[in-house]
């Protein structure tokens, strides 16, 4: 847990927990973050900090308690709430409420650096608690099977929770980044820049993880210097995370002769790359050598006047209707991380993105959709997939933060596009 003063821990009272969950969260637009992290950069100030630091005093208990109600909700399946590691999981977050909400306003420039330090910590704390969700889901299956699992209708509140968790995690890291980097996490960006970097971290990754040479990428582009207001890191871990499925797809439909039960050349057999035959991009970004024998991954960029689309096709292979639903399952992944753990032993291979935390498809669909742009595709079994990805250029766009009713049990209301007024 963070490494908090034992005073600060305390229990939070029950009247407290329920007024804070009937409070709606304040949503934010790309606009109020990049113009808020302009002025805080640009400013000479001292005290900078603080305002951006109460903003958050006061929303991060209401967003965290919003977790707790999903969490808590009716319609939370039984394997989740009776197992112990969930349980864990859960109360996790009634520790991090407690802590925030024992720390004074910060209305002074020690208190907002008091402020800070804990909410560097608690965000690392959180981050690792994500994992152990991971664990209670692969605990689930094991327990239940997949086949029982994955037809449990839970997409919606998965859906929903990481889609709270973006939003939380994102106030904090933006606060980190102008407070720590001196950097705001909301900048204009050409995605056309974005994607050549994406191609060439993902390629290196995918050379030293399968140790074998990878597709071509090409990139295409109908307007190379569009631009739009956006998170470049959010933008980069989808392509990354696409593109990482299409080259694991690509090899193994035009590879039969590689075997999954060889740890130094497979491609994994139970994996969401199988499922999901998908995508990315290229240019001539400088990595190892492309396999030239494996059909190309291209990408084209188009700029429209409301949104960015991204199309990614590949020829790995597609898949059948019958499969469609299990691409964006959160219980069905691939078991690619016990071979990337096995190549980090021999060398050091990390990943350059982390959609999720092991849920990376569906997280990368939630991150697509959550300033108003989606993430979608059209398969064509026994030949590869067209992938889209769109951005929405309206940076008024407001964060599309679940709502929810009053009740933990209540029904959650559904996400969708919402402009600023």
């Amino acid at each position: 847990m963070v490494p908090v003063p034992s005073s600060v821990m305390r229990a939070i009272p029950h009247e407290t927990l329920t007024k804070l969950s009937i409070q709606r969260p304040t949503r934010v637009s790309l606009s109020h973050l990049y113009t808020v992290g302009r002025h805080v950069l640009d400013s000479s100030s001292q005290k900078k900090y603080i305002i951006p630091a109460q903003f958050l005093h006061a929303e991060l208990p209401i967003r965290l308690s919003q977790t707790l109600k999903i969490l808590h909700s009716s319609l939370m399946p039984q394997e989740f709430t009776t197992l112990s590691t969930f349980k864990k999981f859960t109360r996790q977050y009634y520790d991090y409420i407690s802590i925030l909400m024992s720390i004074s306003k910060p209305e002074n420039e020690t208190k907002e650096e008091e402020y800070t330090k804990v909410l560097r910590l608690l965000k690392k704390e959180h981050r690792i608690n994500l994992v152990t969700l991971r664990q209670a889901f692969r605990e689930i299956i094991d327990l239940n099977g997949i086949e029982k699992i994955k037809h449990l209708d839970t997409e919606e509140i998965w859906d929903r929770f990481y889609a709270i968790t973006l939003g939380t995690r994102l106030l904090m890291a933006q606060h980190l980044a102008l407070h720590d980097e001196k950097k705001n996490l909301v900048t204009r960006i050409a995605p056309k820049d974005v994607a050549e970097r994406a191609i060439k971290d993902t390629r290196n990754y995918c050379e030293k993880l399968y140790n074998r040479p990878v597709p071509e990428i090409q990139l295409f582009t109908t307007d190379p210097t569009a631009t739009t207001i956006h998170i470049e890191e959010h933008l980069h871990s989808i392509l990354c995370e696409l593109l990482r499925n299409s080259i694991r797809t690509t090899i193994r439909h035009h590879s039969p002769e590689f075997s999954p039960s060889d740890p130094s050349s497979s491609i994994p057999s139970q994996s969401r790359g199988l499922l999901f035959s998908s995508f990315l991009t290229s240019s001539s970004a400088q990595s190892p050598k492309p396999n030239s024998s494996l059909p190309p991954i291209s990408i084209l960029i188009a700029q429209g006047a409301q949104d960015i689309t991204i199309k990614i096709s590949d020829h790995g292979g597609g898949m059948p209707m019958s499969a469609m639903d299990d691409a964006w399952s959160y219980f069905v992944y691939d078991d690619e991380g016990q071979l990337e753990a096995d190549v980090k032993e021999k060398e050091h291979v990390e990943r350059p993105f982390d959609c999720g935390v092991g849920v990376s498809l569906p997280f990368a669909r939630v991150t697509a959709r959550y300033f108003g742009g989606d993430l979608s595709f059209v398969s064509m079994e026994g030949h590869g997939t067209d992938t889209f990805l769109s951005l929405y250029r309206d940076d008024t766009c407001l964060e599309a933060f679940p709502e929810s009713h009053s009740s933990l049990d209540d029904s959650l209301l559904p996400l969708k596009r919402t402009d600023a007024a």
